[in-house]
């Protein structure tokens, strides 16, 4: 029995080890990121920091599509550690590594800091690296460069660098046409700055006792990628009050160039929030002529008013020369209220009805929905033979409006007796077409048909009819002859 037992487990054992092989060999090398930072060690408030990621292990349509969606700061020295989200605002992407800039902040010197990088699409992280930050009682300076176009209009996305002999000691592209340097050192020392548009330029320069500011004439390149919203829907086609909805935007590149870490980001504002997730929906590579659907669910508050609202969107993406580009646009939601149709009261006159009987039946409705009841019509079942009418047409009923609608009375000599349910139903609609109805009972009584001669004209003739009968005898007995 013991040498079984001794196979059982050498064979479960033989099984772990091949599947182990077989799951070392499907999956290949392990997925990781790593970050690096320059410059590192004691730096000063102030000062823009490349950090460089890198992704190892990725199958390639992922590492293909890569890009970095946030860096995190921590404060190490600080009790249990506090993470900042900054925005990976990549600005160089060379296989699987890409490059971004921050500054750090003057009210961070003093401490130890953390900083870790985030990958996407897998959500991985990369290790954490330390960074000392302090004052330097040195004076630095910063390079404002502008750069226009041909046309004298700000030139954005134009790549540029700083060198300081032969180290690149700070790069970034320009936005609103102006790009801004790390603070420098001053003294008349030379730096060169680098310009690329698809074509390099390099203007050497020097730093003296005060900023340095520059004007570039560079003509504008083209081919370039141009993102546009061709087409907007919304699922469902009618958006409500308080309900959420998703939006499609199809975004298309009718340029001449593929378009490069592309991504969608929509302005909110009331009465709209995005469910469930942020704001900016990440693109990737858009090829000439192609086209992607970007979908966002997008929730409505339920105390807003019906219209139609305009949603602002931008896009933002780089080419193949590094170029950035940000373009935007709006498009346009219309939100629809329900209406509510309520019976408020029903009320009839003469309150006893018998046959014969004329009067009037009085339907107070109220809409207290969010939207206009359209084509309102009442309908009355179980009264043909009390009401003049079973229908009546009431039209429109805006929101928080009333509208009280009577209809004539005329009990027919054939009419049912006893307890009548008259059931009152209210068909309407909105003004997309969609169908509502509201009903209610109301119990009312017909009686049984009065006598020809009214009953106290029936009692005043029996009375005359004693009367005379007891005057009769009456008279007989005193004597006297009446006829």
């Amino acid at each position: 029995m013991g040498n079984e037992s001794m196979k059982v487990w050498n064979a479960a054992a033989l099984f772990v080890l091949v599947l182990g092989s077989i799951l070392g060999a499907v999956f290949g090398q392990a997925q990781t990121i790593s970050l690096s930072v320059s410059p590192s060690g004691l730096v000063s408030a102030g000062t823009k920091l490349d950090l460089q990621s890198c992704w190892n292990g990725f199958p390639p349509d992922q590492a293909a599509n890569a890009f970095l969606i946030e860096y995190r700061i921590e404060y190490i020295n600080a009790d249990g550690g506090s993470w900042i989200f900054l925005p990976a605002a990549v600005a160089d992407v060379s296989g699987t590594c890409a490059r971004s800039t921050f500054v750090i902040p003057v009210d961070w010197a003093g401490l130890t800091i953390g900083l870790r990088a985030v990958f996407q699409p897998t959500g991985l992280t990369s290790n954490v690296e330390g960074l000392s930050v302090s004052r330097y009682p040195l004076t630095l300076f910063v390079i404002e460069a502008t750069v226009l176009d041909q046309t004298g209009k700000n030139y954005d996305g134009v790549s540029m660098e700083l060198w300081q002999q032969s180290n690149r000691i700070d790069s970034g592209s320009t936005k609103g046409g102006k790009w801004s340097s790390i603070p420098v050192e001053g003294g008349g020392r030379p730096y060169k700055l680098h310009l690329y548009n698809g074509n390099a330029y390099v203007e050497p320069l020097r730093v003296y006792s005060s900023n340095v500011q520059v004007t570039y004439e560079l003509i504008r390149s083209s081919p370039s990628p141009i993102l546009i919203v061709s087409n907007v829907s919304t699922t469902p086609s009618v958006v409500h009050v308080g309900n959420s909805y998703e939006a499609n935007l199809v975004v298309t590149n009718k340029g001449s160039m593929s378009a490069l870490t592309s991504a969608l980001t929509l302005n909110l504002t009331y009465p709209f929030a995005m469910v469930g997730s942020g704001t900016t929906r990440y693109i990737g590579t858009l090829g000439v002529d192609q086209n992607v659907t970007v979908n966002a669910n997008i929730a409505v508050d339920a105390s807003a008013k019906t219209g139609t609202y305009s949603i602002v969107y931008i896009l933002s993406y780089t080419d193949n020369n590094n170029y950035t580009y940000v373009s935007g646009g709006t498009f346009g939601v219309t939100i629809y209220g329900t209406p509510q149709v309520e019976i408020q009261s029903i009320s009839i006159d003469p309150a006893s009805l018998s046959p014969g009987a004329n009067g009037f039946l009085a339907l107070t409705l109220s809409n207290t929905g969010t939207e206009r009841a359209t084509a309102a019509l009442i309908k009355i079942f179980n009264g043909d033979d009390i009401l003049t009418s079973t229908t009546s047409y009431v039209g429109e009923l805006e929101p928080g409006k009333s509208a009280t609608v009577t209809l004539g009375i005329q009990v027919q000599d054939q009419a049912t007796l006893g307890l009548r349910s008259i059931n009152v139903i209210i068909d309407y609609s909105d003004p997309n077409g969609a169908q509502y109805n509201v009903s209610r009972l109301y119990d009312t009584y017909v009686y049984p048909p009065q006598s020809f001669i009214p009953t106290i004209d029936i009692v005043f003739l029996v009375l005359i009819v004693l009367v005379v009968v007891f005057g009769y005898i009456g008279f007989k007995r005193l004597g006297f002859k009446l006829w």
